[in-house]
């Protein structure tokens, strides 16, 4: 029994430790700080460093004040610390520049986040009444996810929020909890939420499974409730009364801050989940929509199968409320805009009823060959889908090889409604950037034609979208797939007109040797 118990706890540790390589590849080939939203990671430098001088009213005003997702900034405390370590042991003393230099060291870290959802897939499944051979299907189906792969080399809250959500929910996931149990699942639901607001969604699901598990009596989801409840709102409490006393004014910029997410299009709430999950799972989409209502074929007459159909209905319910809530808070009542990264809350619950209902029809037999099939199509479908983010390449990335290739050139555009800038956090952790007031394109090209060899596109991050304008003359030099082109990254704020646009050729990062009447003179003027 003990050697049987070991043999499945290596199975679930080695799952994981290959779960976690193709991420680490990820990370080192970069990406980190291309999403704007990624300099909050900094605000952590900026707590470290009062901590380190015992500041602590400082470095609570680091945390009242940044509003946006407070709790992120201090769980990355843990990243930076062993960032700095790593600096320090090379020999580097600490600056901006090296740190933003080995900010890979901190997405490593980071990355783990995704790699703990999948091992908390498997425990879920287990704590709720699965079998190992359940819990190992839903952990393997979660690590073939790429919607839980690709965001794992960004500096972003999603991941972190996502574990935190998973665990208060393993948390709860007992028949009969105690307060104290209950008060822990809410507090770790509110930390989630406060880690990611955009996953208060799932932190309610969470909650609300903890509270009518098991179908208990009016009482006792009464005690269940009070207690969760005080539990989740706990560390936005505590957050309140440190910005009262350090004068900051946190629930009016957390209410206003409510009303930013319009970004997109709020008629596309019912749609964007569906259209988002194929781009990103493709096949694993529809072995979702196939393999899920299994579930709902009629229970056998063993216990133990009636137990896996209620089980595998509450996944499914979980999933189907998650993508009902956000169609009614968007399409319904035009609240909020439906966002691929709001769409993937679903990802775990479907990974769990697609586990259970998979199981459920094996009930205990041998892995036949249609079993063996269906794992090899799933690990082909999640090769074939790692390699789209592996394969891409980031502005900052291709700047760097342009200029020490070519040494500093012209940067231009071929997108209308942005305007070219290159943004370096600060040591408050706020993106500051020199932004060129001329929008580049063919006129741009005209005015340095007479001053520069070479003419450097797109190589920043698109956004705003407005239109497409014609690409100035010249012979492609270097010409790279832009990574807003990768179709899961177009879900994230942007509507089907701008989606429309960037799923034209021009999507690309493309130097240029520009036609120059003074071909001899070999200046370059530099527009930073």
């Amino acid at each position: 029994m003990m050697a049987d118990k070991l043999r499945w706890r290596s199975v679930i540790l080695i799952l994981l430790l290959l779960a976690w390589c193709p991420r680490i590849v990820l990370v080192l080939q970069g990406g980190q700080c291309y999403f704007p939203d990624e300099t909050r990671y900094f605000l952590c430098w900026n707590v470290l460093g009062h901590l380190a001088r015992v500041e602590l009213g400082r470095a609570a005003d680091v945390v009242v004040n940044s509003v946006a997702h407070c709790f992120y900034p201090v769980i990355c405390c843990v990243p930076a610390a062993v960032q700095c370590t790593v600096v320090r042991l090379s020999g580097q003393s600490i600056r901006w520049g090296i740190i933003r230099e080995w900010l890979s060291v901190s997405a490593l870290i980071l990355s783990l986040a995704s790699v703990a959802c999948i091992g908390l897939t498997y425990a879920i499944a287990r704590r709720a009444g699965g079998d190992r051979r359940e819990g190992l299907t839903a952990a393997l189906i979660m690590s073939c996810s790429n919607s839980m792969f690709y965001y794992a080399r960004h500096l972003v809250p999603y991941d972190i929020a996502m574990a935190l959500a998973l665990l208060a929910l393993w948390i709860g996931l007992t028949d009969r909890p105690g307060l104290i149990r209950s008060a822990l699942a809410g507090a770790v639901a509110g930390l989630a939420f406060l880690t990611y607001y955009g996953y208060w969604l799932i932190a309610v699901v969470v909650m609300t499974i903890h509270v009518l598990r098991g179908l208990p009596s009016k009482p006792a989801v009464v005690r269940r409730g009070l207690a969760a409840g005080l539990g989740f709102v706990a560390p936005t409490a505590l957050l309140i009364l440190m910005a009262v006393a350090r004068g900051a004014d946190f629930l009016a910029r957390l209410f206003s801050l409510s009303g930013t997410v319009i970004q997109g299009d709020f008629r596309e709430g019912w749609s964007l989940p569906w259209a988002y999950l194929w781009h990103a799972e493709h096949g694993l989409l529809l072995a979702w929509v196939v393999g899920t209502p299994a579930i709902l074929l009629p229970a056998g007459r063993t216990c133990r199968d009636a137990s896996a159909r209620a089980r595998g209905l509450l996944w499914l319910g979980a999933a189907v409320s998650i993508y009902l809530a956000l169609t009614a808070a968007s399409t319904g009542v035009g609240k909020m805009v439906v966002y691929g990264r709001l769409a993937r809350q679903v990802v775990p619950f479907l990974c769990l009823a697609t586990a259970c209902a998979t199981t459920r029809v094996l009930d205990g037999r041998p892995l036949g060959l249609a079993a063996v099939l269906g794992t090899a199509a799933l690990l082909a479908q999640a090769a074939f889908n790692f390699g789209q983010p592996l394969a891409l390449r980031f502005p900052v990335d291709v700047r760097r090889q342009v200029e020490a290739t070519y040494g500093p050139v012209a940067r231009g555009l071929t997108f209308v409604g942005l305007r070219l800038d290159q943004e370096v956090p600060d040591h408050s952790g706020r993106p500051v950037g020199k932004r060129e007031t001329t929008p580049g394109g063919p006129d741009f090209a005209e005015k340095i034609g007479h001053k520069a060899n070479y003419l450097l596109l797109n190589a920043q991050f698109l956004y705003p979208i407005n239109g497409l304008q014609r690409r100035p003359r010249g012979v492609t030099v270097l010409r790279i797939p832009h990574p807003a082109g990768f179709l899961p990254y177009q879900y994230e704020g942007f509507g089907p007109r701008e989606r429309a646009i960037l799923r034209s050729r021009q999507t690309v990062i493309e130097l240029i040797d520009i036609p120059s009447p003074n071909k001899h003179n070999k200046h370059i003027a530099v527009h930073n």
